[in-house]
C-alpha cells in the first residue's frame, strides 16, 4: 500500500529554481569575502618573506665582512657566507641590491612594493 506522500515525491524531480537561485546567492557572498582576505594574506606573506631575504642578506653580509674585513657589493660573494642561493623578491622576482656608501652597506629590494624592505649595515 503506498502512501500519498511516495506518489508526490517520486514525481518531484531536479531542483527548483529558488533552490538553485538560493544557492547562487550564498557561493556569490562567500566568494566577496574570501577573495579579498585571501588577496591580503598573500601580499602581506610576500611582504614578510621579501623583508626575511633581506634580513638573511644582511646576516650573510655580516659574515663577509667577519671572515674578509670588508663589506662586498656583489651579492654572488655572499654565496657560503650563511646563505645558499641569492634570494628574488617574491613579488615580482626582482633581485636584491647592494649598496656601499661611506663603509656602510645597504641592502635593498629592487621591486617597488615597499620601501620599507631594506636594511643598512654599519
Amino acid at each position: 500500500m503506498k502512501n500519498w506522500y511516495s506518489k508526490v515525491r517520486s514525481a518531484r524531480r531536479g531542483f527548483s529554481l529558488l533552490e538553485v537561485l538560493y544557492t547562487a546567492l550564498i557561493m556569490g557572498v562567500l566568494t566577496s569575502v574570501a577573495v579579498p582576505l585571501y588577496s591580503a594574506t598573500r601580499c602581506g606573506a610576500e611582504t614578510k618573506t621579501c623583508l626575511g631575504n633581506v634580513r638573511a642578506l644582511a646576516g650573510a653580509e655580516a659574515r663577509y665582512k667577519f671572515e674578509n674585513g670588508a663589506y662586498t657589493t656583489n651579492a654572488a660573494s655572499l654565496i657560503g657566507s650563511g646563505i645558499a642561493v641569492l634570494p628574488a623578491c617574491p613579488h615580482d622576482g626582482s633581485a636584491y641590491t647592494l649598496t656601499l656608501n661611506n663603509g656602510q652597506v645597504t641592502i635593498t629590494c629592487g621591486s617597488a612594493h615597499s620601501g620599507a624592505n631594506a636594511m643598512t649595515l654599519l
